[in-house]
């Protein structure tokens, strides 16, 4: 089969524009051109896609997952996009290592019992370790 079937179909049906080869010739190209500007915006469209899903995958597990994808679909902007969601989710767990010791710090502060320096203690390590 053609890949210009627009062209064929048209060449087929009408003799003076059969005659016309310089034209036909031309209509061709153009609907080649016309063919792989619509693959090349599929693709985009679909590399869109995939920066959206990979902006939304904001857990270790999801993000693993979403990253998986046809090399044909990753840009270098989808990679941005994962760098700062790795960020993000560095940033949480960093935060919420440092809400443990403000946890630990303040239960501490409100009991008075020394028996809770070691709670204390331990989420200040956990916090010094994770930074």
């Amino acid at each position: 089969m053609s890949d210009t079937p627009r062209t064929e179909e048209r060449l087929n049906s009408d003799a003076q524009f059969h005659d016309e080869v310089v034209d036909a010739d031309f209509a061709r190209n153009l609907e080649r051109e016309l063919a792989a500007a619509r693959a090349e915006l599929e693709r985009e469209r679909m590399r869109l896609a995939a920066c959206g899903v990979v902006a939304l995958a904001n857990t270790p597990d999801s993000a693993a997952q979403a990253r998986q994808m046809n090399d044909e679909y990753r840009s270098a902007s989808c990679d941005d996009v994962a760098r700062a969601v790795d960020e993000q989710m560095r940033l949480r767990a960093q935060l919420e290592r440092a809400m443990k010791v403000v946890d630990a710090a303040m239960l501490y502060a409100s009991s008075g019992h020394h028996d809770d320096e070691v709670s204390l203690g331990a989420a200040c390590e956990e916090w010094e370790a994770g930074r």
